[in-house]
């Protein structure tokens, strides 16, 4: 069976990553889909493609996340570092991992201070272990403490092939990855050149990507878009607000995957709007649809809506893409202008018919 394969990647990839061509690629291993993203490095720094790499990944249902933290032991203290991985990082997914990216060669790169990072993350997490990635030379001079054995190992050895299966370094008896290059250039979905990497550890069960989801401003790449609180959204882009407890509920369950109303609906570009003779519904404008509340359903009735449901956006209604309307228009001054050209051209006829009658 071909090895089980992912990426790690950082600020020095394009941002712009083809994440289901990614996908597809990383779980034609063992069904699963892997991806490694840098979250941060030292303290006060956060990698600058993180945001937009993890809210890429989610939305395209990449299965388990591996976020590394690269570690400057020369500048920091390893508490104030694994802090400032959580304070980036925030909440994760039962199956995504932390781990602690050290290969710095300086004095203070120890393995007490590896394990003052690694415990640390540990009980920022509720217990959930951490890992920690090296190369085999450096955990052989650094990392000769039986103490970092139970933190799962993420091995550095570079023998260019995910055929290899290199040495465990003592204290460790096994490892979960072995990042088997620094310089592929044909993964699909990622270009240019990348880090490389096979899992060998043990499956855990995956939450199935069919499982409906709900957001909340907590919900990674979210609040990069909206502030507020459970009553009401507002777009830090646009300034318009969605509204009211059932108005958000929608918005966060739409469906029911990838990051729900963002990803279906997009942002709200217009604000709640009555309309008029319609007493008590109200709709609002995204960008990919139109919102209406009506409990009454005076407007439409589509099959199994509740108070809230989507608009049609053709036709005349409410809901009409404003952009149709305009091209109906255009559409009928042509149509005028084409009538108008054709009934000059009868009148023109008309005349030099009269003009010989006369002659």
């Amino acid at each position: 069976m071909t090895a089980a394969q992912f990426c790690d990647l950082s600020q020095f990839q394009p941002v712009n990553i083809d994440w289901q061509a990614y996908k597809a690629w990383s779980a034609s291993g063992d069904g699963i889909s892997r991806v490694a993203l840098r979250s941060s490095y030292g303290v006060g720094y956060k990698d600058q493609h993180f945001d937009a790499y993890r809210a890429g990944a989610l939305s395209a249902g990449i299965d388990v996340l591996i976020l590394y933290h690269y570690a400057y032991s020369q500048y920091n203290n390893p508490a104030d570092e694994a802090n400032w991985q959580k304070q980036v990082v925030g909440d994760i997914r039962a199956q995504d991992m932390l781990v602690l990216d050290f290969e710095e060669n300086v004095i203070q790169a120890t393995a007490y201070w590896a394990h003052m990072w690694l415990q640390t993350q540990e009980a920022n997490y509720g217990g959930k272990l951490p890992g920690i990635y090296a190369s085999s030379a450096y955990i052989q001079d650094r990392l000769q403490d039986a103490r970092l054995a139970r933190y799962p190992l993420w091995l550095a050895n570079w023998q260019f092939t995910p055929d290899e299966r290199p040495p465990v370094p003592a204290p460790w008896t096994s490892y979960e990855f072995v990042q088997y290059s620094d310089r592929e250039t044909s993964i699909p979905g990622v270009p240019g050149t990348v880090d490389a990497n096979i899992f060998l550890g043990v499956n855990q069960p995956q939450q199935q990507e069919e499982e409906p989801i709900m957001i909340n401003l907590n919900t990674p790449g979210v609040g990069d878009y909206f502030e507020g609180d459970d009553n009401a959204w507002k777009c830090k882009q646009t300034g318009f607000i969605i509204g009211g407890a059932g108005a958000v509920k929608f918005y966060s369950e739409l469906g029911g995957n990838a990051l729900c109303g963002l990803t279906y609906l997009g942002l709200p570009i217009g604000p709640a709007t009555g309309i008029t003779g319609k007493p008590g519904v109200v709709y609002q404008r995204f960008e990919r649809g139109v919102l209406c509340y009506d409990p009454g359903h005076i407007l439409d009735n589509p099959p199994g809506a509740g108070s809230f449901y989507l608009l049609h956006i053709d036709g005349d209604g409410p809901g009409a893409d404003p952009r149709i309307a305009d091209l109906k228009k255009q559409v009928a001054s042509l149509q005028e202008s084409a009538l108008a050209q054709e009934l000059q051209k009868e009148q023109d006829k008309l005349a030099q018919i009269k003009q010989i009658a006369s002659s």
